[in-house]
């Protein structure tokens, strides 16, 4: 710890979300929240002072409702896995392939819910396969924020409004089916492209289908374009040229030294075009 923080003067454990809050309030910018730890070994703090540590708040949880899943944001990404695998249904299913192509296991069993959003980069699986379902994060443990707008605003801007993400709440109501892919150079490389689709029927309502792609842009995105080109297709083979242009419209790809702009859009197109026709061939089963 002492050559990952090397200025630290203060290690703090509260043990009420009331607590943090008050140590967040009294905090400078050398302040950090630390959940699983795992960022701390990949990009050392120089110059933070102070910690607040999550560990006593007991926010490892998980409750799986008639309507939401609820995800503790200090529940690992492992436990998250394990104990989303008996719920047999879309959401579940979409969260658990998400985790499951993040990282290494020991990684996932330290790495939080709380932390991969709190600190979403461009990287980050689970929050694309959130982002295609219908997900909303509780902030300080009363205040609410739907994970599209907290993505968009930016989790820096929004948290320094409020304190500390504390759950993830995903509607599972309706019949869900999803699908995320991600590709890199091996199973474990950090994502050179993401994509996640899903569909849900609820009864009296028109299909809905989200679209959201990570990898080549800074945070997770959602294509609403996308979204509405599917709901014009319906059935059969995607046409991938349109679709490609369509995407090279919608997404800005950040610098990669691994690949070409052009080659990395053409790539989240295709992973889009596999994860919408998984969803037609899972349908026909």
């Amino acid at each position: 710890m002492a050559k990952l923080l090397p200025r630290l003067e203060y290690y703090h454990r509260p043990r009420t979300i009331e607590g943090a809050k008050k140590l967040l309030r009294q905090g400078k910018r050398t302040t950090m929240i630390l959940g699983g730890g795992v960022s701390l070994g990949m990009i050392p703090r120089k110059q933070i002072t102070d910690v607040i540590a999550t560990e006593k708040l007991n926010l490892d949880y998980f409750i799986a409702g008639e309507e939401l899943i609820q995800l503790g944001a200090g529940l690992s990404l492992g436990s998250a896995a394990r104990q989303l695998e008996p719920h047999d249904d879309g959401a579940a299913r979409l969260i658990m392939e998400a985790i499951s192509r993040t990282a290494t296991t020991p990684l996932r069993n330290l790495m939080t819910i709380g932390g991969v959003l709190a600190g979403v980069g461009p990287w980050s699986d689970l929050p694309v396969a959130l982002l295609a379902l219908h997900t909303t994060l509780v902030i300080d443990g009363d205040q609410k924020i739907e994970l599209e707008r907290f993505l968009l605003e930016g989790p820096a801007k929004v948290l320094s409004r409020s304190g500390l993400v504390t759950e993830v709440q995903v509607q599972r109501t309706g019949e869900i089916s999803g699908s995320f892919m991600k590709f890199g150079r091996n199973t474990t490389d950090l994502a050179m492209a993401s994509a996640a689709v899903s569909r849900r029927h609820s009864p009296g309502y028109d299909a809905e289908i989200r679209v959201a792609v990570g990898g080549l842009v800074a945070r997770p995105k959602r294509l609403a374009d996308v979204e509405e080109f599917f709901l014009s297709e319906r059935q059969g083979e995607v046409d991938r040229s349109s679709l490609l242009d369509l995407v090279s419209k919608t997404v800005t790809p950040r610098p990669d030294p691994r690949a070409e702009k052009e080659y990395r859009l053409n790539l989240v197109t295709q992973l889009i075009a596999d994860c919408w026709e998984d969803l037609l061939e899972e349908g026909q089963r």
